[in-house]
C-alpha cells in the first residue's frame, strides 16, 4: 500500500506543471472575484464585511482539487502507463492509494489557496489588516475538508470514466458550464449538485455540516461505480 501511494504522489512532482496546476488554487478565486457584482466581491462598503466576503471566494478552490485529484490518474490513462501498478500492489490497494492520493493533494490545494488567496488580499488591498481579518478558523477548516474531498472526487470521477479529457472537462469544465449557471439560476436544484455542495462547505457556519453530509452519497455513489469499472479493467 505504502509503494502504491507513494507511486500515485510521485506525479505530483512532475515539474513545472504541477506548479502551473496548483497556481489555479489562487487563479479561479481571483478570476471569479473579479467578475462578480462589487457588492458581493467586497470592492465597496466596509472594509471588515468586505474581507469577509473576499474570504468567501475560496469556495472555488474545491475546483482545482478535484481536478488535481482527476490529473494524478487520468494522466496513467491518457499514457497507458497504468498497468505498472499491477506490478506494485492489488486492485484494492491501487484504489485506495489513488483515493488518499487525491485528499493528500486536496489538502495540498487547500494550503496554497488559503496562503496565496490570502497573500492577493493583502496584495490587493495594500495590506489592510480588517480584510486579512476575515478569515476564520472555520473557514480555512471548510476550505480543508471541501479539498479533500473534492480531491477524492476527481480520483474516483477518472476512475469511472478512464479517460483524460473527459475526466478534465467533467471536474473542471462541468461545474463552470453547467453547475454555476443552475445554481444561480435554479438553485433549490443546483444547490445539491456536487461541486456546489462542496463549496458550500467552505461558507457554512461553526457546527453546520449539512454540506458536507449532503455530498457523501454523492461520493458514495460515484465510489461504488468507480470501484466496479476498476475491477473490470483487464490492465489492472
Amino acid at each position: 500500500m505504502r509503494e502504491a501511494v507513494r507511486a500515485e504522489l510521485l506525479r505530483l512532482r512532475s515539474g513545472w506543471w504541477t506548479a502551473i496546476a496548483f497556481g489555479y488554487a489562487v487563479l479561479l478565486p481571483y478570476l471569479i472575484w473579479s467578475y462578480a457584482p462589487d457588492e458581493v466581491a467586497g470592492r465597496v462598503g466596509e472594509a471588515a464585511a468586505s474581507g469577509s466576503r473576499m474570504w468567501l471566494f475560496l469556495m472555488a478552490t474545491p475546483l482545482t482539487a478535484g481536478w488535481i485529484g482527476s490529473w494524478l490518474i487520468s494522466r496513467d490513462y491518457h499514457y497507458r502507463t497504468s498497468s505498472r501498478l499491477a506490478w506494485l500492489t492489488t486492485r484494492r490497494a491501487s484504489f485506495v492509494a489513488g483515493c488518499l492520493a487525491g485528499a493528500i493533494a486536496g489538502l495540498v490545494v487547500a494550503v496554497a489557496g488559503v496562503f496565496g488567496w490570502g497573500a492577493l488580499i493583502w496584495q490587493l488591498q495594500r495590506g489592510d489588516d480588517p480584510y486579512l481579518g476575515g478569515l476564520t478558523w472555520s473557514l480555512a477548516a471548510g476550505c480543508v475538508l471541501a479539498c479533500v474531498l473534492a480531491g477524492v472526487w476527481g480520483v474516483l470521477l477518472t476512475r469511472l470514466c478512464a479517460n483524460y479529457y473527459v475526466a478534465t472537462a467533467i471536474t473542471f469544465g462541468l461545474p463552470l458550464a453547467v453547475e454555476l449557471p443552475l445554481v444561480l439560476t435554479w438553485p433549490e436544484l443546483g444547490g445539491y449538485l456536487p461541486d456546489a455542495v462542496l463549496a458550500l462547505t467552505i461558507s457554512v457556519v461553526p457546527g453546520d455540516f449539512r454540506a458536507p453530509v449532503a455530498f457523501l452519497p454523492w461520493l458514495a455513489g460515484v465510489g461504488a461505480l468507480a470501484w466496479w469499472s476498476h475491477q473490470r479493467r483487464e490492465h489492472i
